[in-house]
């Protein structure tokens, strides 16, 4: 190998070597699951029921409000009145 071929591949892997480095040093972001990292929306059933939603369509979630992020109806029906939510 010639001096300039071994002086290219120096600087390739140091530039490699930094570039690592610094992609090693930066704070990782974690992707925002669950219910709890969005927003909640308020929402009111015909009854007067206050709700809490995400989503939209058949794909929304709800809440009553006040409820902890965990604990979803598990049924699309107002447990006050029993109407449909959707």
């Amino acid at each position: 190998m010639t001096a300039a071929r071994i002086g290219t591949a120096v600087a390739a892997f140091a530039a490699a070597a930094v570039g690592a480095g610094l992609g090693a040093r930066r704070p990782r972001r974690r992707a925002a699951t669950g219910p709890q990292a969005r927003m909640r929306t308020p929402d009111h059933c015909q009854c007067g029921q206050e709700l809490l939603t995400v989503g939209r369509g058949r794909h929304r979630v709800f809440w009553l409000a006040g409820a902890p992020a965990d604990e979803p109806l598990l049924e699309q029906r107002c447990p006050n009145c029993g109407s449909a939510l959707i």
